[in-house]
């Protein structure tokens, strides 16, 4: 679509989650969870990432598309807008169609400008927030560590978490994915059994086309 001269892009992915940690491999510790206790629920997880993209006009006809589709029982669909139109999104979307903020910080309030809170994220009507995305690690420097925090503070919060994990291209090529993909899921996995049953695991490496090469 266009607008203002400039091309909007959404992107889409689809996230499925098996309760189980993608590489055994990889996470070899974390295969001692129980996965029917992980994820009971099982659904198939459609995520739609809206980034930077997108003014009132052509995020409403985009709602409207989405309003008209048909989705199956079994599928569970999360979108997440810009900062500023989580609730105008929430407001014209259908029930049915969950809304996720794109960040959240690690504390409740406090001198953190440009920021958002889970319970901020909750009063605009969202239930879920993308963290630890790639763009966030390596444009804004976020380590394992922080987005470990972020992920901590949101479901202590009552945020479900679509939690982004994935390497980079030079280490793919170096053949060290797995060790960075097992470091950013240690990061988010210290959590209650209760708790992860609310997480949402995307595999995004940012090597990935939509991702752009790094």
């Amino acid at each position: 679509m266009e607008e203002g001269g400039e091309k909007e892009e959404f992107c889409f992915t689809a996230i499925y989650i098996s309760g189980r940690w993608p590489e055994p491999s990889v996470c070899s510790d974390l295969q001692r969870v129980d996965p029917c206790a992980m994820a009971p629920s099982r659904k198939f997880f459609v995520g739609g990432n809206w980034k930077m993209n997108g003014r009132k006009k052509c995020l409403g006809e985009l709602i409207c598309t989405l309003n008209a589709a048909k989705l199956p029982a079994d599928t569970e669909v999360v979108c997440a807008p810009p900062t500023a139109y989580i609730d105008f999104a929430r407001q014209k979307l259908d029930p049915k169609i969950a809304v996720a903020a794109q960040n959240c910080y690690k504390v409740t309030n406090g001198a953190f400008t440009g920021e958002i809170s889970p319970g901020m994220i909750k009063d605009l009507g969202a239930t879920w927030v993308v963290l630890g995305h790639s763009e966030r690690r390596h444009i804004f420097g976020e380590s394992d560590e922080l987005i470990g925090q972020k992920v901590n503070h949101a479901l202590s919060e009552g945020l479900g978490v679509i939690a982004c994990i994935g390497e980079k291209l030079d280490e793919r090529e170096a053949g060290i994915t797995e060790k960075v993909v097992f470091e950013q899921t240690k990061a988010i996995a210290g959590q209650s059994l209760y708790h992860l049953q609310w997480v949402k695991s995307n595999m995004s490496p940012r090597w990935l086309p939509e991702e752009g090469k790094e």
